[in-house]
């Protein structure tokens, strides 16, 4: 729900009693992203526009937000059970917000461990347990950690900016591709 704020109606009339509720998104962020859509265990599709992400139900045509970004997200991973999502945002206060797409509560918002923003995320390990991510730094520092725990596992420099990562499940390897890359 959405409330007025700081309202400056004409004639200064009081601020609206009534909520409004955002129902339905149209169009999605696609023109600067790689990888921006994808398929839950639940059937519905996830993808972004500015700083919500949308699962939308084909078979309803209804949508949920999850709305508990301040900029624009700027890439999002599903997890190996097709549940758990890895948003990532820049702005002021970059964020990483790991979060299950059928309650849409936050589980851990690992932003604190960065200080500069993103570009790109993948989880990782045999079980998901792991989270790489690419840096928006000079450098694209790329991180891996265990996300629960929030234990760095390493920090690399790629000084590659990537379109799209892949960390794959069952190994400690990972690949991208980007711009003279693939």
């Amino acid at each position: 729900m959405f409330k007025a704020i700081g309202w400056l109606g004409e004639d200064k009339a009081p601020m609206p009693l009534e909520m409004i509720e955002l129902d339905h998104i149209f169009g999605y962020q696609g023109s600067d992203r790689k990888c921006n859509a994808r398929i839950l265990r639940t059937g519905e599709v996830i993808y972004t526009a500015g700083c919500i992400a949308i699962v939308s139900s084909n078979s309803t045509r209804k949508q949920r937000h999850f709305m508990q970004h301040h900029s624009a997200i700027v890439s999002f991973t599903v997890h190996p059970d097709n549940s758990t999502i890895c948003s990532l945002s820049n702005g002021e206060q970059p964020s990483i917000l790991i979060w299950d797409s059928i309650t849409m509560e936050v589980s851990h918002n690992l932003g604190h461990l960065f200080t500069t923003g993103f570009t790109t995320v993948s989880f990782g390990g045999p079980r998901g347990e792991n989270l790489l991510v690419i840096g928006d730094d000079d450098l694209h520092t790329m991180t891996a950690l265990e996300w629960n725990t929030e234990m760095e596992l390493i920090s690399k420099y790629t000084q590659v900016s990537p379109l799209d990562l892949l960390f794959p499940f069952a190994s400690g390897d990972s690949a991208n591709d980007g711009i003279q890359r693939f």
